[in-house]
């Protein structure tokens, strides 16, 4: 439902700044939080769909408002768009990241399987912003949301691949 109240057309008349104050001070440490307490607090093979599926919203509420009002939040003033981006790429750090999210006794079959599906989930949806904003060309060159992002990305230690790959699109975005 949170999610569900930035998407709809009532979301768009809120001015921009306080849309990204919102989410970047409540919405978004809200989300992250509750992902690391679901991951610590699996223990139950029947309830792993319907943990995940709480995953899921969470994720969803980190990033599809960004994607929602990307051209109003890009249009305004970059450091509004950056004090919504950075805590977004830091929760998105922080969810990626094992060693914070899995005690040692959680190393179980059942918490690698969230912590995979948790990832992917998160990257995929990482991609999908960082498409967009490549698309903008947003990320295009060096300027300071540019080295920002490329620099948080760079700290969260997953794949070099998917790194060099979105590095290449936002060098090369779409001809309009």
């Amino acid at each position: 439902m949170l999610t569900d109240s930035f998407l709809d057309k009532q979301a768009g008349q809120i001015p921009v700044d306080i849309l990204c104050s919102v989410l970047s001070e409540i919405c978004i440490p809200l989300a992250g939080d509750r992902i690391k307490e679901l991951r610590e607090g699996l223990t139950n093979d029947d309830i792993f769909d319907t943990t995940m599926v709480e995953v899921e919203l969470c994720i969803g509420l980190i990033f599809k408002p960004l994607r929602h009002h990307m051209k109003v939040v890009i249009s305004n003033d970059s450091s509004v768009f950056l004090a919504l981006w950075v805590p977004i790429l830091n929760a998105t750090k922080e969810i990626l990241d094992d060693e914070s999210t899995e005690s040692n006794l959680s190393k179980s079959p059942l918490s690698k399987k969230m912590t995979h599906g948790t990832h992917e989930l998160t990257v995929e949806h990482l991609r999908n912003v960082i498409m967009v904003l490549s698309s903008f060309g947003i990320l295009k060159g060096e300027s300071g949301i540019s080295a920002t992002t490329w620099s948080l990305i760079e700290e969260m230690g997953f794949s070099k691949d998917f790194l060099d790959e979105w590095k290449n699109a936002a060098a090369n975005p779409p001809k309009k």
